[in-house]
């Protein structure tokens, strides 16, 4: 513990205005008065500037007892009055910083415990935003009330599906810590996890340029020494990073420039691999494994999709765990693996019953492939891809295009005549 309060000492603000405490009241027992009210005042600065509120009154405390030690030589009256204002100044500025804490992380509390989400009341956090505090910015006075005030303005339009109003929060946000990049070691757990927001509502707006922008912000961050106290950072960057370049990638179809990315996943899990959620293993995989199906790359597209089937939970994700399952067949189907693909339908067809989907799509496919695998009268694409285009279209079949877009299959890949 020693070793690492020295390690940290110098480059933690915090520790600094705590050895310059230390030291004033080292100054003021060896009775060295003048060099005390010096590190007073040089110390008192340093507090503010970080907005370190408590520090301040511990400085006043020693002042107090300067003024008493120096026998009210050094002061007036005025600068006692002064003194007296500027402790309760100090005391109102961490009563308010307090309150709001109180007020963002009650909220955040029931967030976390899931009685807060979309679709949900959610009636303490919009009795919360009605509050005058949360009304009138003037209210939050301190730098960290002005952060609470925003994540939880920022929560509620996220529960409210204003996913515009979440993103300009969200950036408002990043540029006062950015304006005030003296603080920003202080507050870089709460950078990182706006900065993670951000890009996921940059992601869903279409806002691509600042999405891009974001992505590159976010791969600076293991480089800098304000982040390296958080835990796991480079493995969690290169998480959140390349989930959305990929999401980013594939949205726009850009499946040729989506392909570097997929090397640089390959690399980034077998280093990272461990300190990674499952699910997110399990997204990443499903998207490189697309990646390379929408690339015409089948062989390597089923090499990753037994890895991901290698991987426990994978059927934890109902949703990908299916389509992964669909687009095995479909690679089978293009590469021309008939026998296999005959079985691989067996099974698919087992699995689409008991899981009771009974979507239209699935079944104009699997009739299409099995006709073709089966009959030398082969059937045609384009029966089937007006198919496709009409259930695309559908209200209840359109979900089913969400992870695999078969008519960009039907259209751009598939080897079929």
């Amino acid at each position: 513990m020693e070793a690492l309060h020295r390690y940290d000492e110098f480059a933690d603000p915090e520790q600094k205005i705590s050895k310059g405490i230390h030291y004033c009241n080292i100054l003021l027992n060896k009775g060295l008065y003048d060099q005390c009210i010096k590190q007073i005042k040089k110390y008192k600065t340093l507090a503010y500037k970080y907005e370190k509120f408590e520090n301040v009154i511990d400085l006043i405390e020693i002042e107090k007892r300067w003024i008493t030690k120096t026998q009210f030589s050094s002061v007036t009256f005025k600068q006692l009055g002064v003194l007296s204002t500027e402790l309760i100044f100090c005391a109102d500025q961490l009563k308010t910083s307090n309150t709001y804490w109180l007020q963002s992380n009650t909220i955040y509390k029931l967030h976390y415990e899931k009685e807060i989400a979309k679709g949900k009341e959610n009636k303490e956090l919009y009795r919360l935003i009605g509050d005058e505090q949360f009304i009138d910015e003037s209210k939050a006075t301190t730098f960290k009330a002005k952060l609470d005030r925003l994540q939880i303005k920022a929560l509620h339009a996220f529960v409210n599906g204003n996913v515009e109003n979440a993103y300009e929060l969200n950036s408002n946000f990043l540029q006062l810590i950015d304006k005030n990049i003296h603080l920003k070691s202080l507050f870089a757990d709460r950078y990182f996890s706006a900065l993670n927001n951000y890009l996921i509502d940059s992601l869903i707006l279409q806002k691509f340029d600042a999405l891009l922008k974001g992505i590159d912000v976010l791969r600076t961050l293991p480089g800098l020494p304000e982040f390296k106290h958080i835990q796991h950072l480079e493995a969690n960057v290169f998480r959140l990073s390349y989930l959305l370049e990929l999401n980013y990638f594939v949205s726009q179809e850009l499946f040729k420039e989506a392909l570097l990315c997929v090397e640089q996943v390959k690399k980034g899990l077998k280093k990272h691999g461990e300190k990674i959620p499952k699910p997110n293993i399990i997204t990443l995989r499903y998207l490189s494994a697309y990646v390379m199906f929408c690339n015409g790359k089948f062989e390597d597209c089923i090499s990753e999709l037994l890895r991901l089937f290698k991987i426990k939970e994978s059927e934890m994700i109902p949703d990908l765990y299916r389509d992964s399952r669909i687009m095995q067949l479909l690679c089978h189907f293009e590469l021309g693996d008939y026998f296999l693909v005959e079985s691989q339908i067996i099974s698919l067809q087992r699995y689409l019953s008991a899981q009771k989907m009974k979507y239209q799509t699935y079944g104009a496919i699997i009739r299409f492939i099995k006709q073709y695998a089966q009959k030398i009268q082969k059937p045609k694409k384009t029966d089937l891809e007006i198919k496709l285009i009409s259930f695309a279209q559908n209200e209840n079949e359109k979900m089913v295009f969400n992870n695999i877009n078969y008519l960009y299959w039907i259209r751009n890949i598939s080897k079929t005549k």
